[in-house]
């Protein structure tokens, strides 16, 4: 669909980074483009995720089966949540080169680096080695200044206010 696809960054601690990649998703798939939709770190189907499966134009893959926070786990269980995260950007890779997809999201990428579970090195290769058409859209809070720096699109958003902040919990439909 593009001569050139350019990469975004969604980041920052406000809510809206995944809806904002839905948002992309759901604009690129109605304007008749494929998209590979890839969520790390969550290791259970949110809202999102149910509906972006039945989006013709769609595919989602989830990265990661772990539920449990990454400073609640051992190191046996780190190391399987490392080796899913590699794992999965492995095919990520694998697919996004295989040329089917004019929109690639990896949800919560950003995450994955932070936790380590993936190397700033492997993201940046990921990004650099992309075929020329494809356009890239990660997220997820603390992006590094390496990712930033090749980013055509980076998009802070910020919380100001947040009901969490008052001790509301998560709410499904709206924060998951």
């Amino acid at each position: 669909m593009m001569k050139k696809g350019l990469v975004h960054i969604y980041t920052g601690d406000g809510k809206g980074k995944t809806t904002a990649c839905a948002g992309l998703a759901a604009r690129m798939a109605g304007s008749g483009g494929r998209v590979l939709y890839a969520f790390m770190q969550k290791g259970f189907k949110s809202s999102e995720v149910k509906l972006l499966e039945t989006v013709d134009g769609i595919d989602v893959i989830q990265v990661c089966t772990m539920t449990k926070f990454t400073y609640l786990q051992n190191a046996e269980e780190k190391a399987e949540y490392r080796k899913q995260h590699m794992d999965g950007l492995a095919k990520i890779d694998s697919m996004c080169k295989s040329g089917d997809y004019d929109l690639v999201i990896i949800d919560e990428m950003l995450g994955a680096i932070y936790e380590k579970a993936i190397g700033l090195e492997d993201a940046l290769s990921f990004i650099e080695e992309k075929p020329e058409g494809c356009e890239i859209a990660v997220s997820g809070r603390n992006a590094p200044d390496e990712l930033i720096a090749v980013a055509d699109y980076v998009s802070e958003i910020k919380a100001i206010k947040h009901p969490f902040d008052k001790g509301i919990s998560a709410r499904k439909g709206i924060e998951f």
